[in-house]
Parts: C-alpha cells; sequence; structure tokens
C-alpha cells in the first residue's frame, strides 16, 4: 500500500525533486534541450515572469518577457515549421507553436495579431467552422519559417493582464523546459528576496490544524533571519514565501532553486529546469496549499524526500518533521535564480517540554488512496477515483437541508474544501423531477447566498457532476439569462460586456448573425466582454441587422438585435 502511494507522489515530482543520500533519478545537462537558439524578440530581453513560478493554481511553464518597443515584433527562435496556430478568449489567447528540426517546440502566446498570411488562415477556418476559437494544425510544408522570420506582434490577448510575450520550450512528450538554458543571456545581478516563514503544525494523521507566519528580517547582503522559534507541535512543516527581483523591471518572479539544510546538512532541493505532465498535475504537493484567508502569497512547501535522512523525518506523513524537547534544529534555506545570484533564510527552531494542541478533528469515511471508494448519503452520492489523494485522507461529509430564500434545498457538506484532488470525483444526487424540467437546475457550489454552477449531467433519476474541489454543493434552479450591455458603439468597433448570475463568462455559448448570416464575435475572457468589428466586410451603404445571442448552460438566453450601415 505505502509503496503504490509513493510511486504516486514521487512519480509527479521526479522533475525538480531530488532524493538525498541516494542517486537522482532526474538530471538535465546542456544537450536535454535545445541549444544556440535565437531571441524571441528584438532588443533586450527583460523578465517578467520565470519558469516554474507559482503562479497559484499553477507552475508557469514558460518566461515572459516584456515590450522594449512600441511595436514589439516577435520572431521565430529557430529554423522549422508553424504547427499549430491557436485562438482563445482566455489561455495563450493569440498563439502560435513552432516545430524545430531539433525535435523541440517552441510556443509564443499572447500575441496581439499573426502576420497577414497567418491571420488569413485563421480567418478563413473560423468562418469554416463558425467559431472564433479555433486550433489549426499545419504540416511542415505549409508555413516553413527560418530563425529571425517575424510570425507576430507581441500583445495582451487571453489570460494576460499587460502586454508581453509568454514564450514556451516544449517537447512532443509533454516535457517543458525551462527557456533560459535555450535563449541568450539574460543579464541578472539582483538576489531573491525572502519576504516570509510559515510554520505548519500537524497532528498525528498528518493533518494540518494550525498555521503561523512567521516574519522575517533583513541582515543585508542577501542574507535574511527569522530567529529562534519555540513551537507547541509534534509534527511539523515549512514553507517560504520567496520571489526573485531582476534588473530595469518590478516583477517579482519565481525562484529557480531551493536548497533546505538542517543542521548543516541537505535535506530538501528543488530545481525548475523542466516540467513533465505529472509534476504540473502535482502542483499542490509542492505548495502550501492551505493558506491564510488574507494572505495572496503562494509558498514553497520544504517537505523532505527521503526517509533516511534521519529517524525523525516521518515517512507515512510525507516527511513530517518531529521535533524533540531541549533539542534545538538549525535551518538554513538558500534560494537561487538562474544566473546564480543567492540568498539565504536562517533560524532555529525547538520543542516546548509538553505540546498541548487544542485540536480534535471531525471525520466519518476514511479513504484509501489507492482504490477508488463510494459514500452513499440519502439523497447524494461521492463517488472517489483511485488516485483522487496521494495519501490516505480521513473526510466529514454530510447531507442537510436547509431553507434558502424560504426555498428548501437539500446540500452535502465536504468539509476538506482545500484539500487537492488529482482525479475528479463524481457528485450524484438523486431526483425524480421529470427529464424535461431537469433543463432549468445546475448542481452548483454553494457559499451563502452565492451559487456557482458546476456542469452537470441529467439523466432520468439524478443530476450528476464532476468536481474539481471539495466543499459545499447543492441543487439550484436557474431562470435568469445571461445579462448582455453594449458597452461602447462607433463606427469600428462594439463592446459587449456578459455577466450570469451563476455560470462563469466562459461556460456560456454565444453566436451572432449578419442579416442571418453567421458573422465573428471574439470572445475576452478575462473582461468578460464580446468584440464585434466586422463592419468592413458590409460598407456597401446598405442597412444591416446584427443579432447576438448568448445563453446559458440552463437554456436561459439573451439576444440584443442593433442596425448599422
Amino acid at each position: 500500500m505505502r509503496k503504490f502511494k509513493k510511486r504516486r507522489l514521487l512519480g509527479g515530482l521526479k522533475v525538480f525533486v531530488f532524493l538525498l543520500l541516494s542517486v537522482s533519478f532526474f538530471s538535465l545537462t546542456s544537450n536535454a534541450q535545445p541549444i544556440h537558439w535565437q531571441s524571441p524578440i528584438e532588443g533586450e530581453v527583460l523578465l517578467s515572469g520565470t519558469f516554474g513560478e507559482l503562479r497559484g493554481s499553477h507552475y508557469h511553464a514558460g518566461t515572459d518577457i516584456k515590450p522594449n518597443l512600441p511595436v514589439q515584433n516577435i520572431l521565430a527562435v529557430a529554423d522549422g515549421f508553424v504547427k499549430e496556430i491557436l485562438v482563445r478568449g482566455g489561455s495563450y489567447g493569440n498563439a502560435l507553436i513552432l516545430q524545430h528540426k531539433d525535435g523541440y517546440q517552441s510556443l509564443y502566446g499572447h500575441l496581439d495579431h499573426f502576420i497577414p498570411a497567418l491571420d488569413s488562415i485563421v480567418r478563413r477556418a473560423q468562418y469554416d467552422r463558425q467559431n472564433f476559437s479555433v486550433s489549426i494544425e499545419l504540416d511542415s510544408t505549409e508555413f516553413p519559417v527560418t530563425r529571425g522570420t517575424v510570425i507576430g506582434v507581441m500583445g495582451n490577448t487571453g489570460h494576460s493582464f499587460g502586454r508581453h510575450l509568454h514564450f514556451e520550450v516544449r517537447h512532443p512528450s509533454g516535457t517543458m523546459y525551462n527557456p533560459l538554458r535555450s535563449l541568450p543571456d539574460v543579464r541578472d545581478d539582483t538576489p531573491p528576496q525572502f519576504r516570509n516563514l510559515k510554520i505548519n503544525y500537524h497532528d498525528d494523521q498528518g493533518r494540518e490544524f494550525r498555521e503561523k507566519t512567521i516574519g522575517i528580517r533583513s541582515l543585508g547582503g542577501g542574507k535574511y533571519t527569522a530567529g529562534d522559534l519555540v513551537l507547541n507541535s509534534f509534527k511539523y512543516s515549512l514553507a517560504v514565501d520567496v520571489v526573485d527581483l531582476h534588473q530595469k523591471t518590478y516583477n517579482r518572479n519565481g525562484v529557480y532553486k531551493l536548497e533546505l539544510y538542517r543542521d548543516s546538512s541537505l535535506v530538501y532541493q528543488s530545481v525548475f529546469d523542466s516540467l513533465s505532465r505529472d509534476d504540473r498535475k502535482y502542483y499542490p504537493e509542492h505548495i502550501d496549499h492551505i493558506r491564510s484567508a488574507d494572505s495572496k502569497a503562494v509558498y514553497h512547501m520544504l517537505r523532505f524526500t527521503n526517509n533516511e535522512t534521519l529517524s525523525q523525518i516521518d515517512d507515512k506523513n510525507a516527511g513530517l518533521i518531529r521535533p524533540y524537547p531541549f533539542q534545538t534544529q538549525n535551518y538554513m534555506v538558500k534560494a537561487a535564480d538562474f544566473q546564480g545570484n543567492t540568498s539565504s533564510l536562517t533560524f532555529s527552531i525547538r520543542r516546548v517540554e509538553n505540546p498541548s494542541i487544542d485540536y480534535a478533528v471531525m471525520y466519518n469515511y476514511k479513504i484509501d488512496a489507492s482504490e477508488s471508494s463510494r459514500i452513499d448519503l440519502d439523497h447524494f452520492s461521492l463517488i472517489i477515483p483511485s488516485g483522487t489523494f496521494v495519501r490516505d485522507q480521513r473526510l466529514y461529509i454530510f447531507e442537510e437541508e436547509v431553507v434558502r430564500d424560504n426555498d428548501k434545498k437539500r446540500m452535502i457538506h465536504m468539509t476538506e474544501n482545500q484539500l487537492p484532488l488529482y482525479e475528479r470525483p463524481l457528485l450524484l444526487l438523486k431526483s425524480n423531477l421529470p427529464l424535461e424540467d431537469k433543463s432549468k437546475w445546475t448542481l452548483a457550489q454553494c457559499d451563502g447566498a452565492n451559487f456557482r454552477a458546476v456542469k452537470t449531467i441529467r439523466e432520468k433519476d439524478h443530476f450528476a457532476a464532476r468536481i474539481s474541489r471539495m466543499g459545499d454543493y447543492c441543487l439550484a434552479k436557474d431562470t435568469l439569462p445571461p445579462e448582455v450591455k453594449l458597452m461602447r458603439q462607433n463606427n469600428s468597433l462594439w463592446y459587449f460586456t456578459v455577466t450570469d448570475n451563476m455560470h462563469s463568462f466562459s461556460a456560456l455559448d454565444y453566436s451572432a448573425t449578419v442579416d442571418g448570416e453567421w458573422t465573428l464575435v471574439e470572445a475576452d475572457d478575462k473582461n468578460n466582454r464580446l468584440i464585434f468589428r466586422e463592419f468592413d466586410k458590409y460598407r456597401n451603404g446598405d442597412t444591416h441587422t446584427f443579432e447576438l445571442t448568448v445563453r446559458d448552460p440552463c437554456g436561459n438566453d439573451t439576444t440584443i438585435t442593433l442596425n448599422f450601415k
């Protein structure tokens, strides 16, 4: 049992976590990825995001490059061909993937637009498929490029909040590599900055019951201290909030390398040279996913990875530390950026003589991480696939009937709402509503008076939904259509803001016509808006009728009709 779970966890962390006192099972040499690529922009490369940076819910899988010109052309870094053109309202926005002769791929995201020849390919595909979002795959003969070819212009499309280039180095296997190993050297002599230390207190089952943020003090010269700490806990884990600063930018980026020393012995190390699919999936095992409500910082979890380090390492609970009374443990955390600038944080920890923990977790289900489980309540059922958790979990799950807005609702409570899920459990709710009446009902996350719909399957005798987090869920009726407002109107561009009472913008369907024929409307997910700019197609002096319909997953829709010449 334990061997199975350990394989799942370490399998996901194998690229950036190294086992100590043994041979590491990943190493990257200069031959492991492409070399001698040129810069993807003209002029100096200034970084606003680094590879492996913690982005709240995921690793940053590329490098973000700031503009240095009013109009910043994007260049092919090496010979090859355009393998794929991507257009999205979110995610990468307008993006290109180039295939290179050495087998590796480069991705260029958030472009304002492509060069005209590529723009025409996109536009033709959008009208053929009657969809703004397209993925267009090309073969090696359709659009070859040479090193330094202009392929687009830097922009702010997709999930971007400022003009920049998101640049990735990929392999067809799915592994992503640190672009700084492929591009010309970026100048930087500014060391990382430690901002906070986090102590997580755990019970005998490895469950966190308390956390404490420790302020740190700068000693100058890249040295920091958190002082001497005394803990009232039988077990604990450590996490750090640390960022990397760069010359000529104000961005607080992610670090390249972290090391943890205890009493001068190296006990933990992470290096962001590459990320596999498993690494990205198991991101929550690297971060301190239980965070203070008032803190937006993301902490690197410094859990030991080798049970041979010392007897104090608790293998059962994935590297929790067991301190002893009257014993002081001296720690040093070292952080480095890609250019080798380093900083260090030092502190010591000892345990009180007689710890007292005012904590008694309530649970009614014990889940074996290596097996599928099913929990059946009176009305709800929860099917938990094997591999949903990396270690066995104790859950407190119950259902109740509550009154909301003079209406009785059946709710299920899954109290471990911050617990990371690596597979998506299936939530079922029995229902004898006629199937034709189910369309207006959806399973939803319930937070007080707020309901956030989840994608729901409606069957004859139940509702079903795959959930991505624990928490409170209920069945909610949605009869309100999306709200669509024309915000700006001129002779070349219309903006429509779109909001819905329960569904996210990306979950809504939309379509538009001019004089009854499909026309292109662009999606801008981050601003919850739709954009129409196809006026030049209809400049013939006639009056034309534009009609936009937006529909939510419960079938509620709104239509706006406008005329233009």
